[in-house]
């Protein structure tokens, strides 16, 4: 157990630091998960003061990156954008499907985080984007209007994309 509070210790560290090591993160939740299991990394989780499902999603992040030789980029970019590759990564793999990682990074360096996701999917890029920027008391109240239609739980997880939640407020306000 000793090493267990250990790397828990360890994530926590990781955690205070700037930018967030998502990568060193994911290889300490994959040992804990494969050495200890659900349970443990569940604990693990929590006390890093994240999510069993964004662990594991750091696992398959750290899975795919953890070998890549310029980490620093990877935490420049960011963790939204890396995760996604990951996840898309993973799935192509999963398929027998090749894998240009360096291509996706760069893309992920160029691209919006809704245009790459749009890429990895095949879709059709965004043609607008709208980026805001409130206060604190202002995203309570946009937070309390999307909790009231059912977009955003209590606890501030979301439920389904941000844009369509946005617009059903909208036209909402427009109806009267």
């Amino acid at each position: 157990m000793q090493l267990f509070e250990a790397l828990k210790e360890q994530l926590k560290s990781i955690g205070d630091r700037k930018p967030y090591d998502f990568i060193a993160a994911g290889v300490i939740f994959n040992y804990i998960a494969a050495e200890s299991g659900r349970a443990a990394l569940a604990e693990a989780a929590a006390f890093a003061g994240t999510t069993t499902r964004k662990a594991y999603y750091t696992i398959t992040t750290a899975k795919i990156f953890s070998d890549y030789p310029d980490r620093p980029r990877l935490l420049k970019i960011g963790w939204t954008k890396i995760e996604k590759i990951a996840t898309h990564v993973e799935a192509q793999m999963s398929r027998g499907l090749a894998v240009d990682l360096e291509a996706l990074v760069a893309s992920a360096e160029k691209l919006s985080t809704v245009n790459l996701d749009a890429r990895l999917k095949s879709r059709k890029a965004v043609s607008a984007v709208f980026n805001l920027n409130f206060t604190d008391a202002q995203w309570t109240i946009v937070c309390e209007a999307l909790v009231a239609i059912g977009r955003r739980r209590p606890d501030g997880a979301w439920l389904g994309d941000k844009e369509s939640g946005f617009v059903e407020l909208a036209q909402r306000a427009m109806r009267g």
